[in-house]
């Protein structure tokens, strides 16, 4: 990406960097909050060469690491229940739009692709257990 306008940078963080909560380690938060920091001055430091970097807040994004409990149907079911859009999805077409020359002028932003998650905040349908927290 050092050839001026040569790509694109996308980073993907999880939506818990935009708050906290009870049951999650300090470095959760605070190492998925740092994603966004980073994007943020990847960008300025590359916005002289046309390259722009934006972040994808994720709610549960169809990962390596998040395949070991999309099995889980009672997490599935909670993370739906607390999600407005009342399903689970990952978010392929926004990484190839922002990977796009559609997208270039589109940077230094967050993206949430999390199903209405983070404007819903508080109104949880149901508590997770200690397993779906995996602290079991």
């Amino acid at each position: 990406m050092l050839v001026p306008g040569s790509g694109a940078m996308i980073n993907i963080r999880s939506i818990s960097a935009d708050d906290g909560m009870k049951w999650r380690p300090l470095s959760c938060t605070a190492s998925r909050a740092a994603v966004e920091g980073m994007t943020k001055q990847l960008a300025i430091a590359r916005a002289d060469r046309n390259v722009p970097a934006t972040t994808i807040a994720a709610n549960h994004f169809v990962t390596r690491m998040a395949r070991s409990f999309l099995g889980n149907q009672e997490l599935l079911a909670w993370v739906a229940s607390r999600t407005p859009i009342r399903r689970f999805e990952g978010g392929p077409g926004l990484i190839r739009f922002l990977a796009a020359d559609a997208s270039s002028y589109v940077t230094v932003q967050a993206v949430h692709i999390d199903g209405g998650l983070t404007a819903a905040r508080g109104t949880y349908q149901s508590t997770p257990t200690q397993h779906q927290r995996g602290t079991v």
